[in-house]
């Protein structure tokens, strides 16, 4: 861990502190089977330190670049005092996209499978970021996001927004791709010429700088076959790049099918020892866990993340008869009536542990059962925005370094302020 701003965390002990153990919580969090851990002795779960959206977000773009630096090297975070952490800013992508790099390792060509899985590639493919014995891809924190339903399910719900749209954009003809090549195909041909092949230093005779041809990779040719090439130019490299993320976009839609075969395909597993339901039950949402399993003695029920409680036993719910039953909360539902609610049930034993494996999940939307959500106060207020610029015409319009002021006034949120 290392501070890039502001300059002077990087010798406040106070500051390293806070860092530490803020990230040490969510790490806990994440190696937890309920994702919760003790942070100034309040129980949290890993989403009250980081912004849900932000992990999502990343994970997603992790895969779809299948960047082997993912989530273990060259990663940002960032976090206003107040508020939750989140990823980003997101960099260096030279070993996406199946790019040819320069130790010529084949291992980032990976174009059919999760990135977050990926363990134990050869050295001489995947060199030192996948070896199944170094800390870097095997505690990545991807790995450990992956496993809950919860996390799984606003992924899926990603994936169903911007796929049509978005993601589908890029590819497409006259899409993104299309036009950032027309821009930079001038500055490109001139890269080319220059570093094609290897070049002499005019100045130091006896130095030289290797160029595209000295590296070796795997690539697509324009009918979509691999082949194995060295270093490409640029509108070699275009049609790889086109190809490769076609061939991966349709790959992960495959996975995206519904939540259960997104889980599975992460490699997850539940267990047949207990399932789960919800159902409306007398103007009460209410939430069952069916138990087979003679080793389970109590259910915890998550919804979306937090747990559901009664006031005789907790979040730890009792089996009878092959039966435990929680009442849901409005306050614990999803706020769009089409989103989708997660409850994960973990089993556990006589002494209140949980048993491993013992996890299943279903998810419900508040329009499909017709139950009410979370009581929300409409927004009031008057929110102003500013720039420093001292050009009066740009106040409105602002530029690269301007410091913009938001200025609320009558409000009534008690929230985190958020921007695009």
């Amino acid at each position: 861990m290392f501070f890039r701003r502001p300059e002077y965390a990087k010798t406040s002990q106070v500051m390293m502190d806070y860092a530490k153990n803020y990230l040490d919580a969510y790490e806990a969090a994440l190696a937890s089977p309920d994702f919760t851990t003790t942070y100034n002795n309040e129980t949290v779960h890993y989403t009250d330190l980081f912004d849900l959206d932000s992990l999502v977000r990343y994970w997603l773009i992790c895969e779809y670049t299948n960047n082997w630096d993912s989530m273990k090297n060259s990663t940002y975070l960032y976090k206003d005092l107040e508020g939750r952490a989140k990823m980003g800013p997101d960099w260096d992508y030279d070993w996406a996209f199946g790019n040819i790099n320069m130790y010529s390792i084949t291992g980032p060509f990976v174009w059919n499978d999760w990135h977050t899985k990926l363990t134990g590639i050869p050295d001489y493919e995947g060199n030192f970021a996948e070896l199944s014995n170094a800390p870097y891809q095997d505690k990545q924190w991807n790995r450990f996001l992956v496993k809950d339903p919860y996390f799984v399910t606003k992924a899926y719900e990603y994936w169903q927004k911007y796929y049509p749209t978005v993601i589908q954009g890029i590819t497409k003809n006259g899409g993104l791709i299309d036009e950032l090549k027309a821009k930079y195909q001038k500055a490109a041909e001139a890269n080319d010429a220059l570093w094609e092949t290897f070049t002499y230093d005019p100045n130091r005779p006896d130095r030289y700088y290797q160029g595209y041809r000295d590296y070796w990779g795997f690539a697509f040719d324009a009918n979509g076959n691999q082949i194995r090439t060295s270093g490409q130019t640029y509108d070699d490299a275009m049609i790889s790049l086109r190809k490769f993320i076609e061939k991966r976009v349709d790959w992960m839609n495959g996975q995206f099918t519904d939540v259960k075969t997104l889980y599975a395909s992460l490699g997850n597993e539940v267990s047949e020892d207990l399932t789960v339901s919800a159902a409306k039950e007398g103007g009460q949402l209410t939430a069952t866990a069916d138990v087979t399993g003679s080793d389970i003695q109590y259910v915890t029920f998550l919804v979306n993340g937090k747990k559901a409680t009664t006031a005789d036993n907790g979040a730890w719910i009792p089996v009878s008869n092959g039966k435990a039953t929680v009442t849901i909360n409005a306050d614990l539902l999803e706020i769009s009536e089409d989103a989708h609610n997660t409850v994960e049930i973990l089993g556990a034993d006589s002494s209140k542990n949980y048993l491993t494996g013992k996890i299943n999940f279903t998810n419900f939307t508040r329009s499909s059962l017709q139950v009410e959500g979370p009581e929300q106060e409409p927004l009031s207020g008057s929110v102003s925005i500013k720039s420093d610029s001292e050009d009066e015409t740009a106040k409105q319009t602002s530029y690269p370094r301007n410091i913009l002021r938001v200025s609320i006034k009558n409000g009534n949120n008690t929230g985190t302020l958020s921007y695009q």
